[in-house]
Parts: structure tokens; C-alpha cells; sequence
């Protein structure tokens, strides 16, 4: 009746409570890493984005298939991102979770691009609205996919208390992160960890994130924002808001 899934409160305390133990220790008997792979698989049928990061515990139960129940496992560092993914969503969710209103939507109906430019910036475009930043000393020297990533990342912050209950779809000029955010995975521990905070986002404000590929001679508006070509930028987009909003900048590991 309320279109929502829930964890009892119980269990979220039980699930949350075991995971930060296995995060402190580091290590697991076998029979409790398939316990509380069972437990993670459960609570991912609420948790949006859940079953993406249990692939690395998947690894480790799979490659110890024929060690005995009682034996201590080391947490291998990719699932050890796991289990911290999992107690970071756990402190943030409230055991609730909507049922999605809209379907997928076209990235152009929602007029929603984002960019990031190698030495200048980045920017994103969102419904006649738009923000823009310059990169710090910290993620200057990262790459362009790092940087791609980082500008979705930045809009989610900014603008994801509005999409509670949507699916928002990115447009986005690099084909490598279209794939990483359809995938929920990527090579790059620097992406990766970006990755980790975007579905953290997702948690937060309830919402599910996709991304479309798109030609980068198509994605004018948001290239002319991340590289501060403004006067461009009100000639390519009508309709925009006078001033641009600020950016939020996430939090991540």
C-alpha cells in the first residue's frame, strides 16, 4: 500500500552490525562470509545498487569453494571496498526504499548533460539550470575518465534531493564511463571509488542512475560550461538560469 520495500529494523541492526565487525577484523571464517553474503543478497532486494557490490565477495567465496567452513579467510582488499560500501550505505539508509514512479527517460527529455574538460573544469546542465567548477591541486593530474565521472558525481550531490523515486539517466561524451556506471565496475580503483560514492548518492536520495553515450560534438552545452565559455554556453542552451547553482562536492573514501 505504501510502494515501498522495507528491512525490519532488527535486521538492518543485525546486517549492519556484522559487517562492521568483518570490516574491523579483516578477516572471515568461511561459513560466516556465506552467511553474511546471504544476508547482503536479502537486503540488496531493497538497497538500490546492492547487488553491485557484492561481485567481489562473490570472488572470494568462489576462489575458497574447497577450503573448510572453519578456516579464517583474509578479506581480500576488492572485497574489503565491498564491505565498506556496505557499512557506509547501512549508517545512511533508513530500511526504507520507494517503489520508482517513472521509468528510464531519455536523457535529452530531461535536458541533463554533464562534461569535464582535461585542464579546465567541469559542468553540468540539468533543466535550464547549470553549475560549473575548477579542478583543486587534489584531482587536477587525475585522468578524463576520473574527471567525467566526477562532474555526474557533482550533480547527483547537487541536485539529488530532487529526484527521489526517479530514474535519472546521464548523457555523457565518454564511452568508458557510459560503461563503468551501466556496469557498476570498472579497472580504475580511482574511478571505482567515485563509483562508490555515486550509488552511495543513489542510497541517500532514493533514486536510480543510468547513463546514454553521446557524440561529443553533441554535447556542446555541457563542453561549453566545463571549459568556462559562458557566452557560448547562453547561446547554445535557452531559457537558463542567471546565475548557476552551487556545487556540492561528495564525500568518498
Amino acid at each position: 500500500m505504501a510502494l515501498e520495500i522495507r528491512l525490519p529494523p532488527s535486521k538492518l541492526t543485525k546486517l549492519s552490525t556484522a559487517v562492521s565487525a568483518l570490516v574491523q577484523s579483516g578477516r572471515v571464517q568461511k561459513r560466516d562470509l556465506a552467511s553474511v553474503l546471504g544476508k547482503l543478497s536479502f537486503a540488496s532486494r531493497a538497497v538500490p545498487a546492492g547487488r553491485t557490490f557484492l561481485r567481489r565477495l562473490y570472488d572470494l567465496d568462489r576462489a575458497t569453494r574447497s577450503t573448510p567452513l572453519h578456516q579464517w579467510l583474509r578479506i581480500s582488499a576488492s572485497a574489503m571496498a565491498d564491505l565498506l560500501w556496505w557499512a557506509e550505505a547501512l549508517t545512511i539508509w533508513n530500511g526504507k526504499s520507494f517503489f520508482l514512479v517513472d521509468e528510464w527517460t531519455p536523457a535529452s527529455d530531461r535536458q541533463l548533460q554533464t562534461d569535464a574538460s582535461g585542464t579546465h573544469g567541469y559542468g553540468a546542465f540539468y533543466n535550464g539550470r547549470w553549475l560549473r567548477g575548477e579542478w583543486t591541486a587534489q584531482n587536477e593530474n587525475e585522468n578524463i575518465e576520473f574527471k567525467e565521472m566526477y562532474a555526474i558525481i557533482v550533480a547527483c550531490a547537487t541536485w539529488g534531493s530532487e529526484w527521489s523515486r526517479r530514474c535519472i539517466q546521464f548523457q555523457c561524451d565518454n564511452k568508458a564511463v557510459v560503461d563503468c556506471i551501466r556496469s557498476g565496475t570498472c579497472r580504475s580503483p580511482p574511478v571505482m571509488t567515485l563509483i562508490r560514492a555515486l550509488y552511495l548518492l543513489c542510497i541517500e536520495h532514493d533514486f536510480l542512475v543510468s547513463a546514454v553515450h553521446i557524440p561529443g560534438v553533441t554535447n556542446t552545452v555541457a563542453d561549453a560550461l566545463s571549459r568556462n565559455l559562458l557566452q557560448v554556453f547562453r547561446h547554445q542552451a535557452s531559457e537558463v538560469a542567471a546565475e548557476p547553482d552551487q556545487p556540492v562536492s561528495p564525500t568518498f573514501r
